[in-house]
């Protein structure tokens, strides 16, 4: 039996205990990986911010890297109003400032699904930054300087 066949079989073998004991299998972002724009549904929460929606993706087809080209959705009910360019600046008391550690509003295909740079979006005129650092999720409230350690967060499609 070749390679590929038994992987096949050790996937379908795990999927099928997986469905006897309740659980499921995660999705991955793309199975077959193209270069064409991808709709990609996210959620993340934290016990006092649950956000979700859509990711829209354009995949980089050496890299196996979604840049994320834009967003809808919401966050805590409100509605997400747009996804801001990599390495967005804004000005916070009148002191220039990068969102985040420079956002690159990059989806990775592995865990975690974000650099340390991680998307920034904006919501209720608020700006907000998804990130990932040292194994976990991270939200950055960017008007407060609150950082949020996330209890989930997931983009597949």
């Amino acid at each position: 039996m070749n390679i590929r066949k038994k992987l096949v079989a050790i996937l379908f073998s795990v999927t099928l205990l997986m469905t006897i004991f309740g659980a499921t299998m995660p999705k991955t972002i793309a199975t077959t990986p193209t270069s064409g724009a991808i709709s990609l549904n996210f959620s993340y929460s934290h016990p006092e911010v649950t956000a979700s929606g859509l990711l829209q993706t354009k995949l980089d087809p050496k890299t196996k890297i979604y840049q994320i080209t834009g967003i809808t959705g919401t966050r805590n009910g409100v509605s997400i109003d747009s996804l801001l360019a990599p390495d967005y600046q804004t000005n916070i008391n009148g002191i220039e400032a990068r969102v985040g550690e420079g956002n690159d509003n990059l989806l990775l295909p592995r865990y975690p699904q974000l650099s340390e740079s991680g998307f920034s979006y904006t919501a209720g005129g608020q700006i907000y930054n998804v990130y990932s650092s040292a194994g976990g999720y991270y939200e950055l409230f960017y008007s407060d300087l609150i950082t949020r350690p996330l209890t989930s967060f997931s983009a597949a499609q």
